[in-house]
């Protein structure tokens, strides 16, 4: 077969009689190009095309010199198929349902024979604009223009789908499958990436135009874009060196191209010759007014994946983990018992902490885990930006798991993008309880914000009780079996409860002054057990915590002591009666199980995990957690007969801390899918 020139190659999918306007867009091209001299061959790709697709295809049969029917439904594997359909040296492309400007292969052979050495040239358009749904005015930049910065590539596609090389380079790096089924889109974004990071340049042609027809209903990018698709690992993405790279004039940007002007006699002209077939696009000035300038620079997030992919690169990393902070609290003793229980059996642990706050516990953590305080080094970020990097780093280097324990960041993650991650990563997130609104007391918290967005991701969902993961597989519908009990082991030691220890009338209450903790309720019982001394300790972090506080400081017989680290610290002090806890809502809090451990008689909520380990034998349970006259006849019952309440302490620690001990907690992470292995 003689060797052509240049081939226009079509990909065509279900445009139906829109393609038949771009067909008498191509052939106005191909027409301009043979008068010039070249010698330029056609050819189109139907891919899983529909009917009507296939008779505008069949009616135009004249034009093309090679038809091709394919059944890919997928528009990279169509461009590759058209790369081994072509005889050609050159190929360039066109979607079915858009225009290039008709000076198209003639600019691009003119560039190429005054530009030596362009073997590894990728040429595009240096303007798109879009028509239709919406006008947007492309305005791209040329990689190797002053004003170029290599981290665009991170969060943005610089450069329009179509393009004109030479075809053997289309063979040696073809375009990846879209995977819609995993996520993964925008096979055009990450072909670009591909090219740039083989060591191919994007170059613009200038006074080229790109008319790309943004449909109201039916286009494949806003199918991408409704499945959160995100791009695939690329090799340029492990070259820092390359994504740094800027050019001089990359601040000046804006001023450079923004302000230069809109719509030059070329591209009028080019806008004329494309609406004798599409009306809509005749230059009126009431058109050229709905355009409204748009460029993509740069990532704002360059500094960000440049610290964590070069802090992480040169380890296999079995865990990443999320949580908000480490500080004093439940959820984060949880996090540490987990990071460290899994570096103990030798895997290789990250602990990011997403929100920009000290840690205080950090110290508590092995010293082979790997933190990054994620909150700080991300400060003046928007939170967009670090989830694409983010997403970005955790597709490039592939951990074993991820474990979200409570942290919004990566709720956010798992929602948006949890299914691309899943391909390469098991993903896990633990909730132990429902939270409530500080001003209207609705249902709120992660597992009412994000999980039924996201728990089609997760592997397992890990709490500490079976009450909570039953409302909510009831509510959402997600199976039960998806739902991992871990109980948590008390951290204090276990302490001997002697009989002979003598009342002195001591409640202690110790937890968050918190709307959920609700430290009000302390004031009217200190009134009713005047000779009674409530020693309180917890953070003050309610909004109205500064008059609550002021209160407690001001009752007679409450003691408080203010932030507290750990449960031992107060235990070693001095003895008390008993425990007070209060909480409208939880899961199975640490704190309970340290007070069983050290002996201490309970007065507790029957509420959330609780209920699964608290009973009437080995607590004194207040079954409505707001009646401060329930809480009374409980302390009193406790007071007056300490051979019972010494007795229910025993018992619960009989029951409870075998269930919660270190063996077991073990022993039930292993028995998460996939999380210890």
């Amino acid at each position: 077969m003689e060797k052509q020139d240049i081939t226009l190659a079509i990909t065509a999918h279900r445009e139906g009689l829109l393609l038949h306007k771009t067909i008498q867009g191509a052939r106005q091209i191909v027409a301009r190009a043979r008068q010039h001299g070249l010698t330029v061959h056609a050819l189109i790709v139907g891919d899983s095309c529909n009917e009507e697709t296939k008779s505008v295809i069949e009616a135009n049969k004249d034009f093309f010199q090679k038809i091709e029917f394919v059944s890919y439904s997928d528009p990279g594997e169509s461009r590759n198929h058209a790369a081994h359909a072509a005889t050609t040296e050159y190929l360039t492309f066109l979607d079915g349902d858009d225009f290039h400007s008709p000076d198209w292969i003639i600019q691009c052979h003119q560039f190429l024979k005054n530009t030596p050495e362009n073997e590894n040239l990728v040429l595009h358009p240096s303007l798109t604009l879009t028509f239709e749904r919406g006008f947007d005015y492309f305005i791209h930049i040329d990689q190797e223009d002053p004003a170029f910065n290599w981290s665009v590539f991170l969060e943005h596609n610089p450069f329009v789908s179509v393009s004109f090389s030479k075809t053997s380079n289309y063979r040696a790096v073809p375009y990846r499958k879209n995977t819609k089924a995993s996520g993964f889109a925008f096979e055009d974004w990450l072909w670009n990436v591909d090219i740039a990071g083989s060591g191919y340049i994007h170059k613009l042609v200038p006074k080229t135009a790109y008319f790309y027809r943004k449909k109201h209903t039916g286009s494949f990018l806003e199918s991408q874009r409704s499945i959160q698709g995100t791009i695939q690992s690329s090799k340029l993405f492990d070259q820092l060196e390359s994504l740094q790279k800027r050019g001089p004039l990359a601040d000046a940007i804006y001023w450079r191209y923004l302000h230069q002007k809109k719509f030059p006699q070329w591209l009028t002209e080019s806008f004329k010759d494309v609406s004798e077939h599409e009306i809509a696009l005749y230059p009126t000035s009431d058109l050229f007014h709905r355009y409204h300038s748009y460029m993509v620079t740069h990532s704002e997030g360059l500094n960000l994946y440049t610290l964590l992919y070069e802090k992480l690169k040169s380890k296999n990393w079995d865990f990443f983990f999320f949580a908000p902070w480490i500080k004093r609290g439940g959820a984060d003793l949880g996090t540490i018992l987990h990071i460290n229980a899994l570096v103990e059996a030798g895997k290789k642990v990250v602990l990011f902490t997403t929100e920009d706050s000290d840690s205080t516990w950090f110290e508590k953590l092995s010293p082979q885990v790997e933190t990054i305080e994620l909150g700080k080094v991300a400060r003046g970020l928007l939170e967009p930006t670090i989830i694409n990097m983010l997403l970005r780093v955790i597709l490039q280097l592939k951990p074993k798991a991820i474990h979200n324990i409570n942290s919004r960041i990566c709720w956010d993650l798992f929602s948006l993008h949890g299914l691309q991650i899943k391909q390469n990563t098991t993903l896990y997130a633990s909730l132990y309880a429902e939270d409530r609104t500080r001003h209207e007391n609705a249902p709120g918290g992660y597992a009412i914000s994000h999980l039924e967005k996201a728990w089609t991701h997760l592997t397992s969902i890990i709490s500490d009780n079976t009450v909570w993961p039953g409302i909510w597989s009831k509510r959402y519908g997600i199976p039960s079996e998806l739902f991992k009990t871990v109980n948590f082991p008390s951290t204090h030691p276990k302490v001997e409860v002697a009989n002979g220890k003598t009342a002195n009338k001591k409640i202690l209450w110790a937890s968050r002054i918190d709307m959920q903790k609700q430290p009000e309720i302390l004031v009217p019982l200190s009134y009713m057990f005047p000779d009674v001394e409530f020693h309180v300790y917890g953070d003050a972090i309610m909004d109205n915590a500064k008059d609550l506080v002021k209160n407690l400081k001001e009752t007679p017989n409450i003691h408080y002591k203010g932030a507290f680290n750990g449960f031992q610290s107060i235990a070693a002090k001095e003895e008390f009666d008993g425990f007070l806890y209060t909480s409208l809502w939880d899961g199975i809090p640490n704190i309970i199980l340290e007070v069983i451990s050290a002996g201490m008689p309970l007065v507790s909520a029957h509420i959330g995990g609780l209920a699964e380990i608290l009973n009437d034998q080995n607590a004194y349970l207040v079954k409505d957690p707001t009646s401060v006259q329930s809480y009374g006849t409980r302390i009193r019952e406790l007071l007056e007969d300490k051979p019972r309440s010494l007795a229910k302490a025993r018992l619960a620690q009989t029951e409870v801390l075998s269930i919660h001990s270190h063996e077991n907690f073990i022993r039930q992470m292993k028995a998460v899918p996939r999380y210890w292995a």
